[in-house]
């Protein structure tokens, strides 16, 4: 059986999309050269961050499904039964895409 991954607070786990390291014309690309913005789909979602003044959690905006923008340095990578994930606070997403 396979577990779920509940990320705590306000944090948002992300499947990210792969990535096209070759151009159209069979060139591979230094990382250093791709782009500063990765993409991908949420999986998981926090419950939200907890208001320190009323105790109240604050709404998570992210939902499972979402495609979002983020930023490719910073969050954290890991790998789940032989998946690569990436979690980041919900505050850190770039921009979803509609």
């Amino acid at each position: 059986m396979k577990k779920q991954l509940i990320p705590v607070e306000d944090k948002v786990i992300i499947k990210p999309f792969s990535k096209e390291e070759q151009t159209t014309g069979g060139l591979f690309l230094p990382e250093i050269s791709q782009e500063a913005v990765d993409m991908g789909t949420v999986v998981s979602i926090g419950p939200g961050q907890k208001n320190l003044n009323t105790g109240v959690r604050m709404e998570m905006k992210a939902n499972i499904g979402d495609v979002v923008l983020y930023p490719k340095y910073g969050g954290n990578k890991f790998d789940y039964e032989e998946e690569e994930f990436v979690v980041f606070r919900e505050v850190d997403l770039i921009a979803f895409i509609k």
